[in-house]
């Protein structure tokens, strides 16, 4: 009894077109009910026929199938290079005076191949045959202003022109000369531009004979401008064709393809005075080479790379760009898209605004926020129900930050995070908490008679003793009043310029039957507060310069206890005090930040986005790394404590731009500023996450099934050319198309994959050799 195995919906494109899909039934053993076997017919009379020197335009009759021809495959010189639904291709982007060679075959709805078609060929032009004028080039950039270059280059002289043949007539001229750069030379014919070059002589063959030719050449700098044309200069050329060989023409292709526009222009405002701009690369025959930016159609600079900040803007002032390429031989680019952005609006106040969040991205309530400078200043906050925090900060200045929160006595604390405030607010900050390296006791509290002795410890050795009959009579508690003592680690701990805590800080409260706060008392409250080895080491700090302090919340900063004794061989600090706050032991602890990461860079690899950078040498625990969808943004962290120098990210999505920024982390936990942000852009290409580590056969599903389906179409043996299984829409099921592409993969690859084993036909499982080939292939 054969099992019956849905194989899912697919939907040729020319079926899809009037709303009917097509359900095929798999019994998983290659057999099936629907299943079309039949190949179509193979395409005729194949034409190719060589526009120019670098296009060839093919044609040929279209295929018959059973049921229907789905689209074709053309192959260049033997190899697979695209598809098409047309009966017609322009191969564009060639070689001049270069023959191909090409077959075109056949593909219906269920993968079946048609054989090929008859082979032909075609050359591209070596040059061009007549003087009819090449496209016009670009536009010029835009009208120029004060601050750009206006000034042309000098005009070619000493033009010569020289009958070499019937056909042929070379030119010559001097170089020009420019206040930045010449790049290149435009040559007339009979008044009407013909062509480009970067060289000082052209030859300018496919001429008819006794004829007049009257030339003319420009020059034309880095910045577009063209000089004056150069004395127009006749030349003839001869009566008849020579028997003698004529000099051969410059072996220098000129180049005068421009290069494609900048692709996927993005801006952001960083500020009121400063806008990030990124784009994607442009392309081009030789190479690009710089792009030069316009704000308002003003040129305001050039550059190499693919990203720019625009600074000394106007606060609240919308600024609109556009992007040229230009390679070598003076080519320019059509302008990008236009885009417009919109610079922060100018504050008086500034804030370091943002989120404080769990290990697992949830964000956190009630959170401890401080920040501190290093001349003294000192603030803090708490966040609300939604994890957010707002931070009033001084402009121009350099500011630290941290977080805590206890929840059911486990400690989250963050590192120590470093900005740099401008002129305008940081918003969205994120900061991660992470679980305390330190176990903090649970909290304890007591009961007792005002009368009698108070005494709490907790499990760490921290401790608190309340003398009997102990508050002030300003507090106006009777003997038989009910005191509730309260001692409650906390990671609520401000940091200042001055000092760090050491360990744990704890909370101290005392309250009467009615919930009055006791603050003040008559008698010396015994404070004993623990410490470890882990802790000296940590910040580097001997017992010796341990000090007991109270957390002075007026003035924002940590007081130091002058009576106290310290216990080196129980490791605790015993202190006395008359009043009840908030306690920790300080010391004049690091918390300067270590240096930032240099020269990151970030490339779309096998699996994910690679990131390396070099960290710095010294005060260098480990690195950090955030990335975010938004320009200007710290975003999430995606990689918590990286020892080495390079990390992939494997949860990168293609087709989305991410921006990058790595900090260091010093053993104290000071976080360093940031590095600058790296942009990747998002790519055509999908990262082919994954490997194939079990043999695959029909009726099998899984994510690397879904892999195997990107690795063949990724390499010319398409699923489908549409719907489901085709580029872009692979799934995670291997049925009878995945099947038939694996063979065609298989044959395809034979030598390596099937002669090994014997075989001269493919088989459609997916075993050792095939999953190694797919796996180099990936």
């Amino acid at each position: 009894m054969k099992k019956l195995v849905i194989a899912g919906f697919f939907v040729p494109a020319l079926v899809f077109a009037v709303g009917v899909a097509f359900a095929e039934v798999d019994y998983g053993d290659g057999s099936s009910i629907g299943g079309d076997k039949e190949a179509p017919s193979a395409p005729t009379d194949l034409k190719a026929t060589a526009v120019s020197t670098s296009r060839i335009d093919l044609s040929w009759n279209a295929s018959t199938d059973n049921v229907k021809v789905a689209g074709y495959k053309i192959y260049v010189n033997g190899e697979f290079s695209t598809g098409t639904s047309a009966t017609s291709f322009s191969h564009t982007g060639l070689t001049p005076g270069m023959e191909y060679s090409y077959t075109v075959s056949a593909i219906d709805s269920y993968n079946n191949e048609s054989a090929r078609s008859t082979s032909v060929s075609a050359t591209t032009h070596k040059e061009e045959t007549n003087i009819q004028p090449s496209p016009p080039p670009p536009p010029p950039p835009p009208p120029p202003s004060s601050t750009e270059d206006i000034e042309k280059p000098t005009t070619p002289s000493n033009l010569k022109a020289t009958a070499v043949s019937a056909s042929r007539i070379d030119l010559s001229w001097s170089a020009s000369t420019d206040n930045i750069e010449v790049v290149g030379y435009k040559i007339y014919i009979n008044g009407v531009l013909f062509t480009g070059t970067n060289s000082t002589s052209f030859s300018h063959t496919g001429l008819k004979p006794s004829t007049k030719y009257t030339y003319a050449v420009s020059a034309v700098d880095k910045s577009g401008n063209e000089s004056s044309k150069s004395g127009a200069l006749s030349t003839t050329t001869s009566d008849e064709v020579s028997t003698q060989p004529s000099p051969p023409p410059p072996t220098t292709v000129e180049d005068t393809e421009p290069p494609t526009p900048p692709d996927d222009v993005k801006g952001a405002a960083i500020s009121g005075s400063e806008v990030a701009l990124a784009w994607q690369p442009s392309t081009d025959n030789v190479g690009v080479v710089e792009y030069t930016l316009y704000r308002g159609g003003v040129k305001i600079a050039v550059v190499k790379d693919t990203t720019f900040r625009d600074k000394e803007l106007s606060p609240g002032t919308t600024y609109n760009y556009g992007i040229v390429a230009h390679d070598a031989a003076g080519n320019f680019s059509r302008f990008s898209r236009l885009i417009s952005v919109t610079t922060k609006s100018e504050e008086t106040d500034v804030f370091i605004k943002g989120v404080v969040r769990f290990p697992d991205g949830a964000a956190v309530s009630d959170a401890f926020v401080g920040a501190w400078t290093t001349d003294g200043k000192n603030i803090h906050t708490k966040t609300d129900i939604g994890g957010t925090f707002s931070l009033k900060v001084l402009k121009n200045t350099k500011w630290s930050v941290r977080a805590g929160k206890i929840v059911e006595d486990i400690g989250y604390e963050s590192n120590n995070l470093t900005f740099d405030i401008g002129v305008a607010s940081m918003e969205g900050v994120e900061i991660y908490l992470q679980k305390s390296e330190r176990e903090l006791p649970p909290q304890k509290a007591i009961e007792v008679q005002v009368s009698e002795i108070a005494h709490v410890e907790l499990t760490d050795g921290a401790a608190v003793k309340v003398p009997e009959n102990a508050p002030a009579p300003a507090e106006a508690v009777s003997t038989t009043d009910i005191l509730t003592l309260d001692v409650k680690p906390t990671v609520d701990v401000p940091v200042t310029d001055k000092e760090r805590v050491v360990g744990s800080a704890y909370e101290v409260e005392v309250k009467t039957q009615s919930g009055s706060r006791v603050r003040s008392f008559s008698k010396d409250i015994e404070i004993t507060l623990p410490f470890s080895d882990e802790d000296l080491d940590r910040l580097k700090v001997s017992a010796g310069e341990l000090r007991p302090a109270y957390y002075d919340e007026e003035a924002g900063e940590w007081v130091e206890i002058k009576d106290y004794s310290l216990d080196r061989r129980n490791k605790r600090v015993v202190a006395k005090i008359k009043h009840l706050t908030r306690f920790a032991l300080i010391a004049a602890a690091d918390i300067t930040p270590p240096a930032a990461p240099t020269t990151m860079t970030a490339v779309r690899g096998v699996g994910g986005i690679q990131l390396s950078w070099v960290n710095p040498t010294t005060d260098f625990r480990h690195a950090k790394v955030y990335r975010s969808t938004e320009l200007g943004k710290l975003g999430a962290v995606v990689f918590h404590e990286v020892f080495s120098a390079s990390v992939t990210d494997t949860t990168a999505l293609s087709n989305v731009a991410y921006y990058y920024i790595v900090r260091s982390v010093d053993p104290a936990g000071n976080e360093s500023p940031n590095t600058d942000q790296v942009i990747i852009a998002g790519s055509g290409e999908p990262i082919l996450a994954g490997s194939f580590t079990r043999s695959l056969k029909i009726g099998m599903s899984g994510a690397d099934v879904k892999l195997l389906q990107q690795v063949l179409n990724k390499n010319g043996v398409l699923i489908a050319v549409s719907g489901l299984g085709s580029p872009g829409s692979e799934t995670s099921f291997f049925g009878p198309l995945t099947h038939a592409a694996v063979i065609k993969f298989q044959e395809k690859y034979a030598s390596e994959v099937l002669t090994p084993w014997g075989l001269t036909g493919g088989t459609g499982y997916v075993g050792s050799t095939t999953r190694a080939k797919l796996e180099a292939l990936k």
